[in-house]
């Protein structure tokens, strides 16, 4: 980058600010490294990114590096620091007395070199020092370990280096080596290692590894570094914004006394250190425990909105419902806005203002959401059908809390399926298991901390007949209590509980054969490969992994070219093969039923070694809000678990499995928020798995919580705070486990942070946020850039604050935000403060990508200067325009007035078209 930088404005000196790393980059796993940059205009530099992707055909680019680049405005030039050379003398004859008397400290006072320390407390050879940081889980390739020796204080030393043989012949092409340069600031490592910490932390902390986050700032003095050098540290004396942060500086001289490159700001952040914890995962299960109803005192007269179903059950329950003294609107999905008749209107489920006017029309004391169970069965449903019924259930729910969070605050919302769960110790029914239905708990486990200012509550009624299922649905609507996960069946009333559970004694050997053959979809995933290496060493005959995308041919693969972009996928398979295992991989899509058929069909045909095992672990997730859910991204998430997933069933119904294991997530029973369409498809993968069971059919569906370094709900990193990382061999060990469970269908494994006895699946939500906004978008604008700036990072400084739940002045602005500990519902009420205070769009993505908060005061700061509006509704579809032929009536267009203040400018658009009418196209 320096080089880059060089050669192009023919300076000498550079100024890198704002590097901070983001993901490591395994090389031989790229297919391809891109740099990204962005030239200033004004002043020579620019912004850099570095990318990589592992699979050519893909768009799913690594962001690995991010910063600024610049020149000064003027050449600097070092001078030697005074006294330098005696002070290099005194260090080395100390260097010399310290290797006599085994790395005791010296007792030579030296003279002041630059601010160096004049008693080192503590000698170290480079040798002992890279043992030390090895045995911590810190280890540096032989062309990095380049201290000789080092002398330590209580917050700073001093390091000699010589570069290796191979590092020192490559020196004269580089403006600064980069192994060298990283081998100067491990003299803050050796630190770290011995210097106190700021905060309190546990007392194995300091043993713990540590990763480089980011570096404030980095300068180089255009001066060419010899072989031998020395570097000075400092470790900050501040305190850290966290306990698992430090950071410090370092100093680099050449020989002559010259400054040839400073570190400012060096951040640090420590690991869990796993063979200090537990080293087995915990199993969990979902518990319906009988939860009778509790007396509420509920008012005579209430006044319902209903979201009615075409199977009558809306109809029944407004029959109910006015048996009881109470009112209720009835809504049917249309083309447009329009009463039908007395108490029943129709809306178009996609139009964001028909939910507006709706819920502004009168004060509801309730809404109950039917349209859930109009779902069809999927017997014979198409793709095309089925993703539009997804499309039908999942997106007008988002709508309705989007709109409902604005006009109907701590009002309660229901969602109702029916026949979705098979609940433990009841008798199956013969109605197979609603799995179409099972989406919109995914999605609506999400909104219940996404839309934490609503009471959200998800209800499955049994296959009775809809008048008793009408009565258990009223009786749920006069609840009072907490729980907000429910199942009727009968007269009987359940909620669900996450519990921890041991298995009982293994009922059979792992099922896995020599003579069979054993399928995996996204079999050359990271989570896919890692199964297929286990399943090879458990014996497995012949391994079919199936991808999309598919390898090049093997007789290429030993090309350059080909290891480069298939490295990892290469090795893995041959780790494979040399356990025993014969390897096939097949290039499809699961999600393609005739892409899927003609490519199994000649594994399927072989006799010899007959299908016995499926793996599930296909799939698709990204972070995103339920307010920003298209109906794209929706099923792009959905099609590869959910459709797959049926197609697998389907086309397997004939063959001799011993297991059908779906890889579905901890994402679908847990708190997830910006995971709701990610959650919906694992809720389905769980609800397969109980058909599948239902019918007699082998079937488990494991809830992975997140797996180490691999998987995306641990890319992600949106599940609970409290789950900790599955190595893969635990994941693995639990995965033996459950195969010699066959009568268990569904199960989570997860590993507690703080194991509970007893946990919820859906608790409270940690991420509210207040409505107090004491900075406008007007305020911010109407200043000057500069002072714009500074009144903004405070603001914004503040309101971070308020979520980690930390002093400002800790706060860091060129520390990345995911890096002071910020979670998916951090993330989100930080996202909401700012869009209803500043009237900004941010994306989400922005606080999980390397962001500091320098970066999102410049991004906000960009948007109110250039008057940028807030899309608040990105999921409405594109080109929608409102068609309501609707007269609103005086009260309901008063309402709609007086929340104007509340809306966005889309949001104004769309109701205008509303109200122009009413007041006769005046």
């Amino acid at each position: 980058m320096v080089a880059a930088l060089s050669d192009h404005f023919g300076a000498r000196t550079a100024h890198i600010s704002g590097l901070t790393f983001h993901e490591p980059l395994y090389q031989r796993a790229a297919s391809r490294l891109q740099m990204v940059w962005r030239l200033w205009d004004e002043r020579a530099g620019g912004d850099f990114q570095i990318y990589s992707r592992v699979d050519k055909g893909s768009n799913d680019w690594i962001l690995h590096a991010s910063g600024q680049m610049h020149l000064p405005g003027e050449e600097i030039l070092t001078t030697n620091h005074a006294n330098f050379h005696e002070s290099l003398a005194a260090y080395s004859a100390l260097r010399i007395a310290d290797s006599r008397v085994s790395g005791q400290p010296g007792e030579t006072v030296f003279s002041n070199m630059g601010g160096l320390p004049t008693r080192p407390t503590e000698g170290v050879a480079g040798a002992d020092f890279y043992a030390q940081q090895a045995a911590r889980g810190n280890q540096w390739g032989p062309r990095f370990q380049a201290v000789q020796w080092l002398w330590l204080g209580a917050q700073e030393g001093v390091a000699e280096l010589r570069a290796p043989d191979e590092v020192a012949a490559a020196l004269a092409n580089y403006q600064f080596h980069p192994a060298l340069l990283d081998a100067c600031g491990h003299v803050l490592a050796a630190l770290m290692a011995t210097a106190p910490r700021g905060r309190a932390a546990a007392p194995d902390d300091q043993s713990n590894p540590f990763v480089l986050s980011h570096i404030e700032q980095i300068t180089l003095y255009g001066r060419r570094p010899t072989a031998h050098l020395w570097s000075r540290g400092q470790l900050s004396t501040q305190p850290d914004a966290a306990p698992h942060l430090r950071r410090g500086n370092v100093d680099v001289y050449n020989e002559a006394g010259h400054l040839l490159a400073t570190m400012r700001g060096v951040h640090f952040r420590y690991l869990d250190f796993l063979p200090n914890r537990r080293q087995e995962a915990d199993f969990y299960r979902v518990a319906w425990k009988p939860a009778p109803l509790t007396a509420t005192g509920v008012s005579a007269k209430q006044n319902w909105l209903i979201f009615a179903d075409n199977q009558q059950m809306g109809v029944t329950l407004e029959a109910a419902l006015a048996d009881a003294g109470h009112r209720c609107t009835l809504v049917w999905p249309g083309q447009t806005y329009q009463t039908v008749a007395p108490g029943h209107c129709q809306i178009d489920p996609f139009n964001a203002a028909h939910y507006q006017t709706l819920l502004a029309a009168a004060r509801y004391t309730g809404v109950v959401y039917l349209w859930g169970v109009d779902m069809p069965p999927l017997a014979h449903i198409t793709h095309d059908e089925l993703q539009s019924a997804q499309i039908r259930l999942n997106l007008p729910a988002v709508k309705l809390l989007h709109a409902a969070e604005k006009s109907l605050p701590g009002v309660p919302v229901f969602f109702v399926t029916r026949g979705v769960h098979r609940l433990a110790g009841q008798p199956l029914e013969e109605t197979p298991v609603a799995m179409a239905q099972a989406t919109l708990w995914g999605v609506g486990r999400a909104a219940m901390q996404e839309y934490a200012g609503l009471r959200c509550k998800l209800v499955d009624l049994g296959v009775q007949d809809d008048l008793a299922a009408a009565q258990s649905l009223l009786a749920e609507l006069q609840s009072g209590d907490a729980e907000t996960q429910i199942a009727w069946r009968g007269e009987t009333r359940y909620a669900a509980h996450i519990v921890p559970f041991e298995l009982p004694l293994p009922t059979i050997t792992t099922p896995i054969r020599a003579d069979g053959s054993y399928l995996i979809t996204g079999g050359l995933g990271s989570l896919g490969l890692q199964t297929g290496q286990w399943l090879a060493t458990q014996g497995a005959g012949r391994l079919i992994l199936l991808s999309r995308m598919g390898l090049p041919p093997r007789e290429r693969w030993q090309e350059a070219e080909v290891l480069s972009q298939f490295g990892a996928q290469i090795n893995a398979i041959q780790k494979m093969e040399q356990a025993g295992a014969v390897v096939v991989i097949v290039a499809a899509d699961v999600a393609d039923a005739d892409s899927l058929r003609l490519g199994l069909e000649p594994s399927l045909r072989q006799a010899a070694l007959p299908l016995r095992g499926v793996v599930h672990a296909a799939g698709v997730a990204a972070r995103l809000p339920l307010s920003e859910l298209t109906p794209d991204t929706l099923w792009e998430m959905l099609r590869p678990k959910a459709w797959g997933g049926w197609l697998l069933h389907k086309l397997l119904l004939a063959e001799p499995l011993d297991f059908f294991v779906c890889y579905s997530s901890a994402a679908a029973l847990l708190p997830s928020p910006l995971l709701g369409a990610y959650s919906a498809a694992n809720a389905f993968l769980d609800a397969l798995a109980h058909y599948r069971a239902q019918a007699g059919l082998p079937a488990l569906s494991i809830n992975w919580g997140p797996w180490a370094e691999s998987g995306m709900a641990a890319r992600s990193g949106t599940l609970a705070a409290d789950l900790m990382p599955l190595s893969p061999t635990q994941a693995l060990a639990a995965l033996e486990k459950l195969l010699r469970q066959p009568e268990i269908t569904q199960a989570a494994v997860m590993r507690m942070a703080a194991r509970t006895q007893e946990r919820p699946p859906l608790g409270q939500s940690a991420g509210g946020y207040t409505a107090a906004h004491p900075l406008t978008r007007t305020q911010v604008r109407d200043i000057s850039a500069a002072n714009g700036y500074r009144l903004l990072e405070t603001h914004l400084r503040q309101q971070l604050a308020d979520v980690l739940k930390l002093p400002p002045e800790r706060i860091d602005a060129q520390e990345a935000l995911i890096n002071l500990g910020i979670d998916s519902l951090m993330a989100l009420a930080l996202k909401r403060k700012m869009e209803a205070g500043l009237e900004v769009s941010i994306p989400i993505a922005t606080f999980y990508e390397g962001t500091t908060l320098a970066q999102l005061t410049r991004e906000v700061l960009n948007q109110i200067a250039s008057d940028k509006p807030s899309q608040s509704d990105p999921s409405r579809r594109a080109g929608e325009e409102a068609e309501v032929p609707y007269a609103l009536r005086d009260e309901e267009a008063a309402r709609l007035l007086s929340q104007l203040a509340t809306l966005s400018d889309a949001e104004v658009e769309e109701w205008l078209g509303l109200l122009l009418p009413a007041e006769g196209g005046k």
